[in-house]
């Protein structure tokens, strides 16, 4: 619907008129690899509900009554035990460790209070002493489990899984711990999540073992420091606890978990003779500051240092038969302290001016036969001789001294040879230089040594190489250069070393998690029975869910919860992306069932001045709307859809759900309100949402139970249903947010107001962990961090095309670890799990068996490293306090192409994601934002031909010629760059360039591909880059928001909210401050052209300024719209905003018990992609 101002009041602003706050992507939280699903359905599992209940007892007895499943920690938890006669007293175990003794005081129902403040799975058990005779209640057992809140971001919560049959006996009965006595459990052992402060990890876990209320065993887990991984590591072989023959009795099992952070520390060795230094090849090192390095004689370092500064008093001594080894990019400084000089045969030594060289008292200069020596000056030469001189200074021309060819140059003990300012000494070609016991190599200011070529230069014992001055010093060693250093080196490091130890200073944090085992030969429990099959779905997140309120989750891992709980008004037909079902609505609209207006007329609208906006505000009188043919769509509200509560589904309900989504869509962390507020408002949509504005473009009639939504623009039938089933649309019961404190008061000021539930400080928490269902599952149990538990929504009747659930009940179970969920899944403790592609083989292992059964489809899901043009340091260095590079490198197109020429796309592929290493698919290379499948994709050989893009684009050389431009021209220089020599460390205030690259923890392919990329850009361009892992919420919630964004360089993906080109084209190529990953990166038009910033470009920011105005053509206009998306795409990789990693191929894996076809028949759509399952497809075969 367009609309013309008769007083010239303004419908909205252009989309880039003032800073925005960026959108949060669909991004996936298991994306970093092809993420693999396996099904496999058994009747027995474990999970948080039982299915059993006991027939009542007799004799003395008591009964329990409004006593609840959960338990929320910190809160009263209550229930009521009745006796049936006077008893003297009574014992309550509530599975914590905790118990309570009650006497009797009159009355045979005892109320019982008890605050839970650990997560756990419990089973209350209590024993009532009647005096003459004892009951207890191992047959009505009461099953309690807590709900928690996001732990501390220090913090971690360990979890415990029973390895099923035969590990562990059966239980007795099913999908309990109950068991009977003599029985054998197998307890696996790890955690739900890792803290989310990065700085901290899980450092050690304590098993304490309860019989009857008293400790019995305590069982240490055996960590240890990983030095590789920087972390302490479980192994899975030590992941289990085996109890055997269980005695009969009450078991709480309390599990502590440990988390903390490293402290550095000094690293202390002795090194003597046959040390050994490896430099690599176009390195630059350097030695600084105060510390002792000692490696005992015979001893290997684990450690690979690629930077140590050593200053003065600093000693490293290298023991007998130690190997050190530094990598590309370490930094070696040597700072300050006299040699014989032996020219043996064939030796030439040439002397140029300004170069002096001093020879301290009794230095002897020994010259070989057949020797030539031209010398000019005050120098006494003695051929096969001795010359003793007391003080001897020569200035010989030129710079440097020079040693070619097969040259030896040797020096004696007790001699020194001394370089000075400016002085050059070079080693080319084959040239040998050894340099003997009780040497010293002095360097004066400004001196270096550069050695080439296949050189070789040994420093024999006792030798000292000192620089003067507290300035730094370089060694530039070429191509095969080979540099051993025996016996000691004087200097000092300041370099701090990880190596394990606890800094307590920081804190040490420990939580608890319970699980009790009841062992008793009549065990059962006070549950309300239940039947049916668990499903257990062990997914790979760090985290866990983000929020469930639906118009702002945004997060896949929130919208698989939604996708079962909260139904959209419709969906796709299974597989397809272009046909639809109806979930909530009677039918689709059409012109047909007059669902779809084919009218054009043009009408009056009186504007309301006070829902306009405030006084002074400008609101027209009146303006002229002209309405055509497909812009209005109204969907009719199914009779038969209902809320868990039975109460019916209305169209206000979808009105109110609409408004909270178009409120919230400049809400920061982003949300999905852009969806539809870019279709449904005028103007710039996140000014434009105001009460005026969204009441006149959503209409409701509720005499037909009906809403009609009144687009901007003629609307495809077909790009409708995608909007309409795409994250924000769900659909909420108004009278549950009324309940929760959400509810909208509906007036201007009210709306405004009501924007700041949208962003983070201002959620409704009630409704952020909450969830009231209209679908086929309902949530029953919720904690954010480790599990969701879903079961059967039995006012949801279903239909032929979207059936009610099959399965009862689903867990969904959060982890970290890879080795968790396999384990979990190869034990039996789950019948689902996510392992990435790196981890294939254990696949294999299951296909070679016959475990599974193997279907892989295509997707739109894509993965990129977005570059950040506006670094926010202050927050940068309380993530990464090593970094050190200008906040705005990467506005620089030339910087952003030169990392991106050497990222090696075929390593990535076909090593790190594993395609070459399986021979699977797993993932494909793709180029701009218009990936395989979406509507007026190019081709990648179509791209390369528009844009002259060499795809995939490794390409050293081009890199260094680009890099080394950048830096010596005032774009570089004027942010502060230098590189050491021209060829060695790019500097940046003194020291080298560190550049930090962000991605998920827990992520193994973005992980060993940032080890291969870093080595590039260490030695091609002297960068270092230093991988850094954050949490999801982090990457996508804390750092997302522009202007705070410390990610200089982060990983990224994306998953489709409907299947067109403005999905992408908007969120990851708009460049305006409204756009999500562009706008949270500052790669905006409005930052490159701001005078501010001192890497501004005038010509960057026209071009993006186009890409813009493209955007909005091919939005405005549906027939222009492949021209103007495919101008914008081309443009985006030609600015090399991004570097385009993987678009994903997905697997699912199944069980041959599960039924193939309802695997297919939807969970292969690109839409749901590998972002979590329709459960209630699902069925056994």
């Amino acid at each position: 619907m367009t609309s013309d101002s008769n007083s010239g009041g303004d419908m909205g602003r252009s989309p880039a008129s003032e800073p925005m706050a960026p959108r949060k992507p669909q991004g996936s939280n298991n994306k970093w690899y092809a993420v693999i699903i396996v099904l496999i359905f058994i009747a027995a599992g474990f999970a948080v509900l039982a299915f059993y209940h006991p027939a009542p007892a007799t004799g003395n007895s008591a009964s329990v009554s409004s006593a609840s499943g959960i338990a929320t920690t910190g809160q009263p938890y209550n229930f009521n035990i009745s006796t049936n006669g006077k008893f003297s007293s009574m014992t309550v175990y509530f599975g914590d460790g905790t118990s309570q003794v009650i006497q009797y005081s009159g009355s045979t129902t005892v109320p019982i209070t008890h605050v839970y403040t650990n997560p756990g799975q419990y089973y209350i058990y209590f024993v009532v002493n009647y005096g003459g005779s004892v009951y207890n209640n191992a047959n009505n057992l009461i099953s309690v489990q807590t709900t928690l809140a996001t732990p501390n971001p220090e913090q971690s919560f360990g979890s415990l899984s029973v390895v099923p049959y035969p590990s562990s006996t059966n239980a007795s009965v099913n999908n309990t711990y109950l068991y009977t006595p003599g029985s054998n459990i197998d307890f696996l052992v790890t955690y739900s999540l890792a803290p989310s402060n990065t700085n901290f990890m899980v450092v050690s876990q304590t098993l304490y073992e309860y019989l009857n209320g008293s400790v019995v065993n305590t069982f240490s887990l055996p960590y240890t420091f990983n030095q590789a991984q920087g972390a302490y590591i479980l192994p899975n072989s030590q992941a289990q606890i085996n109890l055997t023959k269980l005695a009969e009795g009450y078991y709480e099992f309390g599990l502590e978990t440990t988390t903390a952070s490293l402290a550095t520390q000094t690293l202390t060795t002795t090194l003597l003779n046959s040390t050994v230094l490896h430099y690599s090849s176009a390195g630059t090192y350097a030695y600084n500051t105060s510390q002792n390095i000692t490696l005992f004689g015979g001893t290997s370092t684990p450690y690979q240092f690629y930077g140590f500064t050593y200053l003065n008093n600093t000693t490293v001594g290298n023991s007998a038969m130690t190997e050190l080894s530094f990598m590309n990019g370490a930094n070696v400084t040597y700072v300050n302290q006299a040699p014989i000089l032996n020219y043996t045969k064939g030796t030439g030594a040439m002397f140029d001016k300004n170069v002096n060289i001093s020879f301290t008292s009794n230095t002897n200069i020994t010259f070989a036969s057949n020797l030539t020596a031209n010398i000019t000056g005050n120098v006494t030469a003695v051929y096969n001789g001795v010359a003793n001189y007391t003080t001897y200074s020569k200035t010989h021309s030129g710079n440097g001294l020079d040693l070619n060819n097969t040259t030896t140059y040797a020096v004696a003990a007790g001699s020194t040879i001394k370089l000075l300012k400016a002085d050059t000494l070079m080693f080319v070609d084959n040239a040998q230089v050894h340099i003997d016991p009780n040497t010293n190599v002095v360097y004066s200011a400004g001196s270096k040594v550069t050695d080439f070529s296949s050189d070789n230069v040994t420093y024999n014992g006792n030798t000292t190489m000192t620089y003067l001055n507290t300035n730094t010093y370089y060694v530039t060693l070429g191509k095969n250069t080979d540099v051993t250093l025996w016996y000691t080196v004087n200097g000092a490091t300041s370099q701090q070393i990880t190596a394990g130890a606890i800094n307590t200073a920081a804190g040490v944090y420990h939580t608890t998690y319970y699980q009790d085992v009841a062992v008793f030969s009549n065990a059962g429990l006070y549950t309300a029975p239940s039947s049916g099959q668990i499903f257990t779905n062990a997914e790979l997140v760090s985290g866990g869910i983000t929020t469930l309120d639906p118009s702002i989750a945004y997060f896949t891992v929130d919208g698989e919860i939604l996708q079962n709980t909260e139904l959209t008004l419709v969906t796709y037909n299974q597989s397809s992306t272009s046909t639809f079902i109806p979930l909530l609505v009677t039918n689709l609209p059409s012109i047909a069932n007059g669902g779809i207006n084919n009218n054009t007329v043009n009408y009056n609208v009186k504007v309301n001045s006070a829902e306009w906006g405030p006084a002074g505000s400008g609101a027209p009188t009146n303006y002229t709307v002209h309405l055509k043919p497909y812009e209005n769509y109204t969907f009719t509200i199914s009779p038969t859809a209902k809320w868990q509560n039975g109460q019916p589904v209305t169209a206000w309900d979808v009105m109110t759900s609409f408004t909270r989504t178009l409120l919230f869509d400049a809400g920061a962390p982003g949300t999905p309100g852009w969806i539809i507020a870019q279709y449904l408002l005028p103007g710039d949509y996140y000014t434009s949402n105001t009460f005026w504005n969204i009441t006149q473009n959503m209409t409701v009639n509720n005499a037909t139970n009906s809403i009609t939504l009144h687009f901007q623009v003629p609307m495809n039938p077909t790009l409708v249903n995608q909007l309409m089933a795409a994250p924000g649309t769900y659909v909420a019961d108004y009278s549950w947010l009324e309940s929760l404190g959400a509810g909208i008061t509906w007036s201007y000021s009210g709306f405004m107001s009501y924007e700041a539930q949208g962003s983070l400080p201002g959620y409704n928490t009630a409704v952020q962990f909450g969830d009231f269902s209209d679908g086929p599952y309902m949530a029953t149990y919720i904690n954010p961090s480790s599990e969701v538990v879903l079961t059967k929504n039995p006012y949801y009747t279903g239909t032929p095309a979207f059936p009610a659930a099959s399965i009862p009940t689903v867990a969904i179970k959060y982890y970290q670890q890879p080795s968790s969920t396999y384990l979990l899944f190869k034990n039996g403790a789950a019948q689902s799990f996510q392992i990435p592609t790196s981890d294939w083989s254990e696949v294999l292992s299951l296909q070679a068996s016959h475990a599974v059964n193997v279907t892989q489809y295509s997707t739109l899901g894509v993965f990129f490293y977005y570059f950040n043009a506006h670094v926010n340091m202050t927050v940068l260095s309380t993530v990464d306090s090593s970094a050190n590079m200008p906040s705005t490198l990467f506005t620089n197109l030339p910087a952003r192409q030169a990392f991106a020429d050497l990222f090696n796309l075929s390593n990535y592929l076909g090593v790190q994601v594993g395609n070459n290493t399986y021979n699977e698919p797993f993932g494909i290379p793709f180029q701009g934002m218009l990936p395989k499948g979406m509507a007026f994709a190019p081709t990648l050989a179509q791209i390369q031909q528009m844009t002259g893009a060499n795809y995939p684009g490794y390409d050293p050389a081009k890199a260094i010629k680009i890099w080394d431009n950048f830096v010596n021209s005032s774009a570089g220089s004027g942010i502060g760059l230098g590189r050491s020599g021209g060829t060695g460390s790019t500097m940046y205030k003194g020291a080298q360039l560190a550049v930090p690259f962000m991605i998920p923890i827990g992520d193994p392919v973005d992980a060993g591909m940032a080890a291969v990329w870093g080595a590039a850009l260490s030695q091609y361009l002297g960068v270092n880059l230093q991988l850094v892992t954050v949490t999801y919420t982090q990457l996508y919630s804390t750092f997302a928001i522009q202007g705070e964004n410390p990610m200089a360089i982060n990983w990224g993906g994306w998953s489709p909210d409907y299947p067109y080109p403005s999905d992408y084209m908007l969120p990851m190529t708009d460049p305006v401050n409204g756009s999500l990953y562009m706008g949270a990166n500052s790669l905006t038009y409005a930052w490159f052209g701001n005078s501010t910033n001192p890497s501004h470009n005038a010509t960057e920011a026209s071009m993006m300024k186009n890409m813009s105005d493209w955007y909005n053509n091919a939005t405005s206009n549906p027939t222009l719209a492949e021209k103007y998306f495919l101008k914008m795409d081309y443009e985006f990789v030609n600015m090399s905003f991004t570097i385009d990693v993987e678009q994903q191929n997905a697997f699912v894996l199944t069980a041959p018990s599960v039924n193939q076809h309802t695997v297919e028949q939807y969970q292969t759509n690109v839409m749901l992609g590998p972002t979590g399952y329709l459960y209630n497809y699902l069925q056994m075969s």
